[in-house]
């Protein structure tokens, strides 16, 4: 074999490797931990159900390959049998009183039950394809067989982060980002819309067992004070940190003075979760307030860089009652 189709057939290989390590940490960042597990879930099932209906025939297709004239009648012979193996199977499952989706994810769709099915027809179809090419020596088109699965779901990852495709805030009202910490903050112009939302999001926690405060940051500021002059700073800010949700509304930058910056300072760095912020700032106006504060450059980067921004907009049309 040449050494341009040895090229040619590793290139699938090693990019599908690139593509998998490079989709990997934007998977688990931007999915639930149970929507990770029935991706894992997923790509057993297809994978198995390649093993099972393909009844070894693709190396069936291999050994005899170079004794068969007739390619298309080998091809046929090989596929025929796994397929309709396949075509039967799924014709049960269709009709089967409860729910394949159910059963493998979680979740009763029929829809799902129906795409599960077709990604494993076409996973089977791949897996013939893939020894078909391999088999006439065309190493281009092998790597195109592997990386287009990968290719797919990485596009497909993209548009939803780019597009904001997925549904962020039933992404916010999950207590999964609360295990991470990433601070949610709040911005837009003045009114009680950011609270209302805070407070929904807090309740929502509440409800799912997560212990959550919400104070305004001028009163937070005013009891770390407090408890700093009667010397019981340490037991406050170990009580704070025994909410798993901190919601801190009214961050109001200009309204910190100068002796708040080391207690701000502390309760941030202490915390093992994040904080849920609400301000009237704009993204700008708030990254450039934070650079005049005298903060450490971990926190400074963690507030400006490293959180994630939403959004708030007013109703544009309020009515009276």
């Amino acid at each position: 074999m040449k050494a341009k189709t040895i090229l040619q057939f590793s290139i699938g290989p090693i990019g599908a490797a690139l593509l998998s390590l490079v989709t990997l940490p934007f998977v688990a960042w931007f999915f639930s931990v149970e929507d990770v597990g029935r991706l894992t879930m997923l790509q057993v099932v297809l994978s198995l159900s390649v093993s099972l209906f393909s009844l070894a025939m693709h190396q069936a297709y291999v050994r005899e390959y170079h004794e068969e004239d007739d390619k298309q009648a080998l091809f046929k012979a090989c596929v025929i049998p796994g397929l309709a193996a396949l075509l039967l199977v799924s014709g049960i499952i269709i009709i089967l009183p409860f729910s394949m989706s159910k059963l493998l994810f979680g979740i009763d769709s029929a829809l799902l039950t129906f795409l599960l099915l077709v990604g494993v027809l076409a996973s089977f179809f791949i897996n013939f394809l893939v020894h078909v090419v391999r088999m006439q020596e065309r190493g281009l088109v092998f790597s195109a067989t592997q990386l287009a699965p990968k290719l797919f779901l990485f596009i497909f990852i993209s548009l939803i982060m780019i597009l904001n495709l997925k549904a962020d805030f039933e992404t916010l009202m999950s207590c999964t980002w609360c295990k991470r910490k990433k601070h949610q903050i709040f911005l837009g112009e003045s009114g009680d819309t950011k609270l209302k939302v805070a407070s929904v999001i807090g309740n929502s926690h509440l409800n799912k067992g997560v212990r959550v405060k919400a104070v305004p940051l001028k009163r937070l500021m005013f009891d770390l004070q407090i408890a700093l002059g009667k010397d019981k700073f340490k037991d406050v800010l170990k009580a704070l940190n025994q909410y798993q949700l901190l919601i801190v509304h009214d961050w109001q930058i200009q309204s910190l003075r100068i002796d708040d910056i080391p207690l701000l300072t502390l309760l941030i760095e202490s915390r093992k979760s994040p904080l849920l912020i609400t301000s009237h700032l704009s993204k700008s106006e708030w990254n450039k307030d934070l650079t005049k504060l005298p903060l450490p450059l971990s926190i400074s980067t963690e507030l400006r860089q490293e959180s994630r921004f939403w959004s708030v907009s007013e109703p544009k049309n309020k009515s009276l009652h």
